[in-house]
């Protein structure tokens, strides 16, 4: 009999080469006990479904049936916002869960844990795979609540799956992790806006630009309305009441612009990329809630947009009106 005919069905030969290695490797293992690990994050926007979790153990049982299988476990545990936890060691108990709770789900743990008997190794090895999905729109509400430390809900921002490998054979670990990414693959994903982002990055300055917008305006309709203020002769006491009033006219025109500019940066950082995990009413309640705000902060964003653009092109009409109102003023008293 050949080589390849007394490999397991749909075991994959990686050159005569790694055969060392993979000895070498269950020796360590043998001798110290210990296992490797490879782990990767991904931060896509991804929309995570109970259907995806149902593919997710048809490719690992797909996955498992080209090795000798010694024995075999699965865990899943929901993690819902309230700290409750629900824990099922199989997708078929899954399937019995109350899809009706109103309790949104904020992450899923899938543990799978196998004991695999590889060809020209004795002794089964042991191979532990944890993925963890994080639905940000749920870290995002209890972050807001003030339930989530930041540090932690950052750290969920940047990545939603996060995959963990314990292994004795890499390149066994390598075949499951290429699964898992082709599982990934097929999640569906929200466009990523690169302009919200680069936005939002710089969003902390908009409050000074309009701070200084409003400022340079209301200096220069200052300084261009004492052609029609002054009197042709001098006069100290309406000098001194002018320059008053028109310190207080830019002063108050940055403070608004400051006013303005907060409130345009608000609505620019409320603005999120939904990624979410939608298992059951909750889920599906808190991802209609979170569309309605992104819908909310941007018109709210359009609209100090052009309160900002209006109140720029009105500054002059506004100066104009004041100090002409003052001048009145002046010689009637």
């Amino acid at each position: 009999m050949s080589e390849s005919e007394e490999k397991p069905e749909g075991f994959v030969i990686h050159g005569a080469g790694t055969e060392p290695f993979k000895i070498a490797q269950a020796l360590y293992h043998a001798v110290t006990g210990k296992t490797e690990s490879i782990s990767k994050q991904f931060s896509e926007n991804y929309q995570i479904t109970f259907d995806d979790l149902k593919q997710l153990h048809a490719k690992f049982e797909q996955m498992c049936s080209q090795w000798k299988m010694i024995g075999q476990s699965e865990c899943i545990t929901l993690f819902h916002i309230n700290d409750n936890k629900e824990v099922f060691t199989s997708i078929q108990r899954l399937e019995f869960y109350d899809f009706s709770k109103n309790n949104p789900i904020e992450s899923i743990t899938f543990e799978f844990n196998v004991l695999l008997n590889l060809p020209d190794i004795d002794k089964a090895q042991p191979y532990k795979i944890t993925i963890r999905m994080v639905s940000r729109i749920a870290a995002m509400h209890r972050a807001e609540m003030g339930d989530l430390n930041k540090a932690i809900f950052w750290w969920m921002r940047t990545g939603v799956i996060h995959v963990d490998i314990k292994y004795v054979d890499y390149v066994v670990a390598r075949n499951i992790f290429s699964t898992i990414d082709s599982w990934i693959n097929g999640i569906a994903v929200a466009e990523t806006r690169v302009w919200l982002k680069t936005l939002q990055k710089f969003s902390h300055w908009v409050p000074r630009t309009v701070s200084l917008i409003f400022f340079l305006l209301a200096v220069y309709v200052a300084t261009m309305s004492t052609n029609t203020i002054f009197f042709p002769a001098a006069d100290n006491e309406f000098l001194a009441k002018y320059l008053i009033s028109a310190f207080g006219f830019v002063i108050a025109f940055f403070f608004m612009g400051n006013i303005f500019g907060r409130l345009l940066e608000y609505s620019i950082d409320r603005l999120e990329d939904i990624s979410y995990i939608k298992i059951n009413r909750g889920d599906k309640k808190l991802l209609s809630e979170f569309k309605q705000r992104n819908s909310n902060s941007a018109w709210h964003a359009l609209f100090y947009l052009l309160l900002i653009t209006g109140h720029a092109i009105a500054c002059s009409y506004i100066g104009t009106a004041i100090f002409e109102t003052i001048k009145v003023g002046l010689n009637n008293g």
